[in-house]
């Protein structure tokens, strides 16, 4: 119901769903770590030009976008290349 009045956000990360407030001009990217689990948001408009690519080369009005991106954190990266 939350979602439905524009109150919350939901983001599905690892087949669970998450829930942000869904404040105007506060868009956010999850960057997700698939070997520790840990997420890292990103804030700006970086998708802007993705957004806009999408709606005046493929005519799609987009309504609403989630990013999340898998890979592996820094912090694992470096774990990974001391035990080489």
């Amino acid at each position: 119901m939350l979602e439905e009045l524009g109150l919350v956000k939901e983001t599905r990360i690892r087949d669970r769903a998450y829930y942000e407030l869904a404040e105007e001009g506060t868009d956010h990217y999850h960057l997700v770590c698939d070997q520790c689990g840990s997420t890292l948001h990103i804030e700006g408009d970086h998708m802007v030009p993705v957004l806009h690519h999408i709606t005046d080369e493929h005519e799609f009005m987009v309504g609403n976008a989630d990013l999340v991106v898998h890979g592996r954190c820094a912090r694992c990266q470096a774990k990974a290349a001391r035990t080489r």
